[in-house]
């Protein structure tokens, strides 16, 4: 009883500590609504004609997919310097009658930034508005035979296409259920931020203060008896305080499926927080321990999955201890 009482009163004797145990219950909360505000990073498009309809029907595809539309070409290459948008397209001013002559080869130029990442997604989206307009000039030409006026059969083309979604996809998560786009976005916002919550309190909350303790007290008590009456009730005492935190972020975040994958990266976060502690304390532990929480932050696919474009990121992640959280529970994502 005594060896627990003093190790309540060490464990609470900062507010370090409870610090830690509030931010895990309370941040995983709001993930839900950082997630309905991450966008990616955006895009622009300048038409040299914009009156003309086939541009205006290009430029309105894109601002549909997020482009923003920029008055100038000075504005739009001005924007992707200084990195306000990530990449630009440039519409010119003979496009319509490009499309006619079927002459399409390199028909806008793409100007991108240095640091993007995303030019194949810009491409992509930039060739589906294309395809939006250039179709029917495709199409008519093999039906010019028949007795329809191309004015028309263009009507009928866009009465068609800007009438009900063409595609309906459903989705669908490995689990088997079928959640909407946002609540995936918001379990993956969960995941990752409580993943690096855990692995902070781990370290900084529970292996720092323990071992650094234990140690100072070993000076003037005998070893056994301090990590008897000390180390491991204070060990134990503050995992049990983050199992129970982390449990009551995942019921506060209404993600009670989580508990399970939560608890046991609790614990092997916990222990492999131990580690670089073995030896005598050091600054270079707490340099190891801020280095792993960043790089597994920037790791983990919270905003974007950095594996899809570099193989290698998926192998060197899995190694650190916030994306544990991951391996256990996020193949549901």
């Amino acid at each position: 009883m005594r060896s627990i009482l003093f190790t309540l009163k060490h464990l609470f004797r900062n507010a370090v500590f409870p610090a830690f145990l509030v931010l895990t219950i309370a941040l995983p909360a709001l993930a839900g609504l950082a997630a309905q505000h991450a966008l990616l990073p955006p895009a622009a498009v300048y038409a040299e004609d914009p009156s003309d309809p086939d541009t205006a029907r290009f430029v309105k595809c894109l601002s549909e997919a997020g482009f923003r539309v920029a008055e100038s070409r000075e504005e739009l290459e001005y924007g992707v310097s200084m990195e306000h948008f990530d990449a630009g397209i440039v519409v010119p001013a003979d496009f319509s009658r490009r499309l006619r002559d079927q002459d399409v080869r390199e028909i806008f130029t793409m100007v991108v930034s240095q640091s993007t990442s995303l030019d194949a997604l810009w491409k992509e989206h930039a060739g589906a508005a294309l395809f939006n307009v250039y179709a029917p000039y495709l199409t008519y030409d093999v039906i010019s035979d028949l007795p329809i006026s191309e004015e028309a059969f263009f009507k009928a083309y866009y009465g068609f296409v800007d009438g009900d979604p063409l595609f309906v996809f459903e989705l669908e998560t490995l689990d088997g259920r079928k959640p909407r786009t946002g609540n995936i976005r918001a379990k993956s916002f969960f995941l990752g931020l409580l993943s690096i919550l855990i692995f902070l309190s781990s370290f900084f909350g529970i292996a720092m203060p323990v071992l650094a303790e234990s140690r100072k007290l070993s000076g003037r008590l005998p070893k056994k008896r301090v990590f008897v009456s000390f180390t491991l009730p204070s060990f134990l005492a503050r995992l049990g305080f983050l199992l129970l935190a982390a449990v009551l972020a995942c019921l506060v975040s209404n993600h009670a499926g989580s508990i399970l994958p939560a608890l046991l990266s609790t614990v092997a976060m916990a222990l492999v927080s131990l580690l670089p502690w073995i030896s005598r304390p050091g600054n270079w532990q707490v340099i190891l321990g801020a280095f792993i929480v960043l790089f597994s932050l920037a790791l983990c696919p919270i905003f974007i999955d950095l594996s899809l474009f570099f193989k290698p990121v998926s192998v060197i992640r899995n190694l650190l201890p916030p994306y544990w959280l991951w391996l256990f529970g996020g193949a549901n994502v």
